[in-house]
């Protein structure tokens, strides 16, 4: 189950991040991360690549242009965005619109 899947993945990504980047736990079953500086090409490259090494996830991804956004509603709209991934290998990331 996911409580098996997040140790690993979670050891996949300190081996990647930056000093600048931030990983946490949402919930019980999801990570969030938080990337400066980061283009969201690079941050797709990045989850592309944990899942080529076998880390079964799905994704929901999306820049942040505005610096007034509250973190806890960023993570809100990115947890309602990744409703719409599936397990399939075609569909596992979704890229969620930027909040205004």
């Amino acid at each position: 189950g996911p409580d098996q899947k997040l140790p690993a993945l979670a050891e996949a990504l300190s081996q990647r991040l930056r000093r600048s980047d931030v990983a946490a736990r949402y919930g019980d079953s999801t990570l969030a991360l938080m990337l400066p500086c980061t283009t969201v090409t690079a941050a797709e490259n990045l989850l592309t690549d944990l899942r080529q090494q076998g880390s079964d996830f799905r994704a929901a991804l999306s820049g942040v242009s505005s610096s007034t956004q509250s973190l806890e509603s960023v993570l809100h709209h990115l947890e309602q965005q990744l409703q719409r991934a599936t397990d399939s290998s075609s569909h596992w990331m979704v890229h969620a619109p930027t909040l205004p």
